[in-house]
């Protein structure tokens, strides 16, 4: 949900932002604020609520505030990152195979064949 963006405000110029997000996530709902709109509408003096199951709540602005994202970066979940490493709570970026089912469905979307060992790195680049 973006809540303050119109239909176009949540996309990148070069569209990565919509081709990742479609790839990882196809059956995604991207709302913005007109569809939020309609939900406060929806239970406007009622007693309803909408119940998320999971929800990321993140503040860009902030995240570029933080030394990491605003001046080495660029990237909004690198201050949680690099705040995790520093705790020694995050081990590595592949801890767990959290991301790879991620991976694999932006692969499959690209037609990248499934004999690729996604955790092998190249010797060279």
């Amino acid at each position: 949900m973006f809540p303050n963006s119109d239909a176009h405000g949540w996309r990148d110029d070069p569209g990565f932002n919509a081709y990742f997000l479609h790839a990882a996530f196809p059956s995604l709902n991207i709302e913005v604020r007109d569809d939020w709109a309609d939900r406060v509408a929806a239970t406007a003096g009622r007693d309803r609520v909408w119940h998320f199951p999971v929800a990321l709540l993140a503040d860009r602005s902030a995240a570029f505030r933080g030394t990491v994202c605003g001046s080495e970066t660029q990237r909004t979940a690198s201050e949680a990152t690099e705040s995790m490493l520093k705790r020694n709570q995050l081990l590595g970026y592949r801890v767990g195979g959290w991301w790879e089912p991620l991976r694999r469905a932006v692969w499959a979307f690209a037609g990248v064949v499934d004999s690729v060992d996604p955790l092998r790195m190249p010797e060279k680049i």
